[in-house]
């Protein structure tokens, strides 16, 4: 009996659990969606609009290639910054068919992406992707396309390109100095001391060059600036529209005035991305580009929590 009564009173004490009753499960909450930088979420900048400016060129066998890639960003308050990346930094590159069907896809420079899909109509928006994702997936919110025949014909609309020539380029006659430069300028944006040396194109990256692309981009645009100020106001829709016919972009008209920015374009700063060369194969060079300096220009100009 004693027994069955020792055996009841552990069953009992099973039953009825001897830690006290369950807790409800505790659920921690999932953090809010956002980039995080120092503990804080970024915010967008809205002041902030963007400029794709990219400069088209074709080889020898007639395929199409882009020589450099500037992104400018404009405030409100009108000043203006150029990011200008080299035409050999290394990215993810997709090949579409004439159809626009995807074909394949591999590492290479980012001005292949151009060439990649613009059998498929799409170079111009496959190439503004790329940068976008080069950065991080910033909003792109316009583009420009152009060439060496496109630029001069836009330095035509002006009454000059006026600009200081660091070096002489002997080659084209170009001598140092401040001076017009249209008469020069396909020239002068094209040369690069890469290009056929000894008969060989080179790979690699030419400062020299993006930096003369970028004086190129803040040259034209205060001349083309400056003669839209100085036009009646009913003669400046033409102008635009001048402007706009020798450009494959997504401009609208009356945004042109926006960007020339009522008569000068200020430039408070030009950088080439950061990074560094590295030599594959022989025939193979790319820009490898630097995440941190990456991450730490974007934040500064298009986020109010890097703002300075």
């Amino acid at each position: 009996m004693k027994k069955l009564l020792c055996i009841l009173v552990a069953l009992l004490t099973m039953l009825c659990g001897c830690s006290g009753p369950e807790q409800p499960t505790q659920v921690t909450p999932e953090p809010e969606q956002g980039m995080e930088f120092s503990d804080s979420t970024l915010v967008r900048r809205e002041d902030v609009n963007t400029l794709l400016i990219c400069a088209v060129a074709y080889d020898d066998a007639g395929h199409s290639k882009l020589t450099s890639l500037s992104l400018l960003v404009r405030e409100s308050s009108g000043d203006s910054v150029l990011l200008t990346i080299p035409k050999d930094t290394r990215v993810w590159v997709e090949r579409y068919n004439a159809q626009g069907e995807y074909s394949f896809c591999k590492y290479g420079p980012i001005g292949d992406v151009y060439y990649g899909a613009e059998s498929a109509g799409l170079a111009e928006s496959k190439t503004v992707e790329a940068v976008s994702a080069l950065l991080g997936g910033v909003r792109i919110d316009r583009y420009a396309f152009l060439n060496v025949v496109q630029l001069h014909d836009l330095a035509a609309l002006t009454d000059g390109v006026y600009l200081s020539v660091e070096d002489a380029i002997m080659e084209y006659d170009i001598p140092a100095g401040y001076q017009n430069i249209v008469p020069n300028i396909e020239n002068y944006a094209a040369y690069s001391y890469l290009n056929d040396i000894g008969g060989v194109d080179y790979p690699g990256t030419d400062p020299y060059k993006l930096q003369r692309h970028q004086q190129l981009i803040s040259a034209v645009m205060n001349a083309l600036a400056d003669r839209m100020e100085r036009l009646e106001e009913g003669e400046r829709d033409a102008f635009s529209q001048d402007i706009l016919s020798n450009l494959r972009t997504n401009l609208a008209a009356q945004e042109v005035r926006l960007w020339l920015g009522g008569g000068q374009v200020r430039l408070a700063e030009s950088t080439i991305l950061a990074g560094r060369q590295q030599d594959e194969r022989q025939s193979e060079s790319y820009w490898i580009a630097d995440p941190e300096a990456i991450l730490e220009w974007v934040t500064a100009h298009f986020y109010l929590n890097g703002a300075q």
